[in-house]
């Protein structure tokens, strides 16, 4: 995927600040080809355990959001079976 702009990046904080939300991090994916869902997903698990830590995903009508969460969940099942880990059901 193309790199976030630093305009869309402070379009997308701004436009979700403006529903109550606070943006730790934003990432450019590709479902289709999995370009960028590793690097999100480790985004996530740096994240995890805190407080008040919510995942949005947000895009276009058609845009692939459901198959980056089916992606997403995959590489986090993944990541944790190899880590011995407990997945979630």
């Amino acid at each position: 995927p193309q790199p976030l702009s630093p305009k869309d990046k402070k379009f997308m904080q701004w436009r979700l600040e403006s529903k109550g939300l606070r943006v730790a991090s934003a990432h450019a994916v590709d479902s289709t080809t999995g370009s960028g869902v590793a690097e999100l997903a480790m985004a996530i698990e740096k994240q995890q355990g805190r407080e008040g830590r919510d995942v949005v995903v947000c895009g276009a009508a058609g845009g692939g959001k459901s198959a980056l969460v089916r992606a997403l969940r995959s590489e986090l099942e993944e990541r944790a079976r190899a880590k011995g880990q407990q997945i979630w059901q």
